[in-house]
């Protein structure tokens, strides 16, 4: 499934947490990681008179490499290591396009205190490859993820993700999870008993029951859940009460436009979720 697997690297602790985790996919799928550190012309344009500048950049970005891949190639597993010269999300959606089958990024880098970082948001919105987000201080079991969160809304970027985590589930033998949630934020569904609330019901077990039988011809174990609520949370609330180890969604979902930023819901869910989450989009 993963031939190769991309890691952005910076030194912070988030970076570190994303590197675990790709360690963690690595062991089950037999992938090869690739760890990247980025140097940005501004760390050494500042300086152009100096050469020296440019090379010390660079020198801090190989020994960052060397000190955090050093306990993972001990482990015996192949990592490949890169120091790249540009914008960072931009060399890591090129390196991605040339060859990785997913890229593993921490949610908040060496420059962002809270919140999501500025790189991984253009890295969503640019790369045809699906990314790992890993929030701060998350990880995944030594042998993958045992359990798969998949929340879908029906659309055709959340088909896709669904697809990704049911092949994900089947190489590493995970159990699987699927979610709808009905937006009870949306005035036209405020009312649980109009018809049209009962359509958007009738349309969530639609949008799980072909995820479950899709997961059942893989011999997945497998259960559904739709239920009204604020997505956001009753994504993060349901993805912690089933003690799933990963959180697969689209970027964006029905309402947001391509290009865009994460849909508000996969943004939501980014800021706040204390497990990774696999986007495809």
């Amino acid at each position: 499934m993963y031939r190769t697997i991309l890691v952005p690297v910076d030194g912070s602790p988030t970076s570190n947490d994303a590197l675990a985790c790709a360690v963690s996919l690595s062991r089950a799928t037999g992938a090869t990681i690739r760890a990247v550190f980025v140097v940005e012309p501004i760390e050494y344009d500042l300086a152009a008179k100096d050469a020296s500048a440019r090379t010390a950049a660079r020198q801090r970005g190989r020994e960052t490499l060397s000190s955090v891949v050093g306990s993972v190639t001990d482990s015996g597993l192949t990592v490949d290591r890169d120091v790249r010269e540009g914008v960072p999300y931009q060399e890591i959606v090129a390196l991605a396009r040339r060859g990785a089958d997913l890229i593993v990024l921490g949610t908040r880098g060496s420059t962002a205190d809270t919140g999501l970082g500025s790189t991984i948001q253009r890295v969503f919105t640019t790369a045809e490859t699906p990314v790992l987000a890993v929030p701060p201080d998350a990880s995944l079991p030594d042998d993958g993820p045992r359990r798969v969160l998949i929340a879908t809304d029906g659309s055709e970027i959340g088909s896709l993700a669904a697809d990704h985590a049911l092949e994900l589930a089947d190489r590493v033998g995970s159990a699987v999870d699927v979610l709808h949630v009905i937006d009870e934020t949306n005035p036209a569904l405020a009312d649980p008993s109009q018809p049209i609330s009962e359509l958007a019901r009738e349309g969530g077990h639609d949008v799980v029951e072909s995820i479950r039988a899709a997961a059942s011809e893989r011999d997945l174990s497998v259960t559904t859940t739709v239920m009204r609520g604020v997505p956001g949370t009753a994504i993060r609330s349901h993805a912690s009460n089933a003690d799933a180890d990963l959180i697969a969604m689209g970027t964006r979902g029905h309402a947001t436009p391509s290009g865009q930023l994460p849909g508000g819901t996969t943004a939501r869910v980014l800021g706040q979720a204390d497990r990774p989450i696999l986007l495809c989009g």
